[in-house]
């Protein structure tokens, strides 16, 4: 019964992985002169060709693809064209930092279901209002104002936190913070939604009719039926820490994969551009199978 849909699923990643490929290898090479980048605008013509000589762009566009899917179908994603480091050594020195971003900043942004949930039970009150215009503050306001916000706050005026590298737990109080409020934000807001969704369904109104306390209704009735969605969405954050980290890392110069897209993009490093951006949808693609298992979990129906 469920080799059917393992087996679509796993072609489903596969396909969206080959068109991930395929349009960050058209883009980066469509998009101007990968040899100019590395090599300068003032570089003499005979330098240009041993750049593109060296690095396989003097070949026709279909056979650069060819070489790319093959060597990225073995796990070989090439050499770094600013450092000539191995593509995927480099991402992997990058990783735990942004990890341990991502982590934090994810612990901070589940703070936002506790939030919608209180909302959710006193709506229309001041701790109502209260809260959604903290959600609706953190989820517009852009990343990058905020982190430059606590910067000005927290480093030139208070002296309480670095305002860039790493090193220490101080270092990452500022951009988890950064990373995680927007997402907290967009999370009460939706947590709030669902919740408000439950308490007026039937099932709901006709427990409390029977007398069920409080606290069981909402442990046994109304969380269940709200986590789905909610799964939903922290399934979507789960996979955008990479995404999402680029411009908090470039703005504390965190050393993370996010900053190290920024800069390969830059420098128009082809190798490090695509092994980040493959590492990033399949990042997505994995969240968004966990979500599916976890549907299942919650809710018996869907196990069918």
């Amino acid at each position: 019964m469920l080799r059917r849909p393992i087996t679509l699923r796993a072609l489903r990643l596969a396909a969206t992985l080959f068109v991930v490929a395929t349009a960050v290898f058209l883009m980066m090479r469509t998009s101007g002169d990968p040899a100019l980048a590395i090599a300068g605008p003032d570089a003499e013509p005979a330098y240009l060709e041993q750049v593109r000589l060296k690095w396989g762009l003097d070949q026709p566009l279909h056979e650069q693809y060819l070489v790319f899917l093959g060597n990225a179908f073995r796990g070989d994603f090439g050499q770094s064209m600013a450092s000539g480091e191995g593509a995927g050594a480099l991402f992997l020195a990058r990783l735990p930092a942004t990890l341990q971003l991502g982590i934090l900043s994810l612990i901070i942004s589940f703070l936002g279901i506790p939030l919608g949930i209180i909302a959710a039970l006193r709506q229309g009150t001041s701790l109502d209002r209260f809260v959604m215009s903290f959600a609706v503050m953190a989820f517009s306001m852009p990343n990058f104002f905020l982190g430059i916000l606590f910067i000005l706050v927290f480093s030139m005026h208070l002296h309480l936190l670095p305002s860039y590298g790493s090193g220490s737990w101080q270092h990452l109080v500022m951009p988890a913070l950064t990373l995680g409020l927007s997402s907290a934000g967009a999370v009460a807001r939706f947590a709030r939604s669902c919740m408000l969704d439950v308490l007026g369904s039937t099932y709901v109104l006709s427990a409390r009719a029977r007398g069920i306390p409080t606290s069981r209704r909402m442990l046994l009735h109304a969380l269940p039926n709200a986590a789905i969605p909610l799964v939903t969405i922290l399934g979507f954050r789960i996979g955008d820490l990479v995404a999402g980290a680029i411009i908090v890392e470039t703005v504390f110069a965190w050393p993370g994969i996010g900053r190290l897209l920024a800069n390969a993009v830059a420098s128009r490093d082809l190798p490090v551009v695509q092994v980040v951006v493959l590492a990033t949808a399949l990042t997505m693609i994995l969240a968004n199978l966990a979500v599916d298992a976890l549907y299942g979990w919650l809710d018996p129906r869907m196990r069918r």
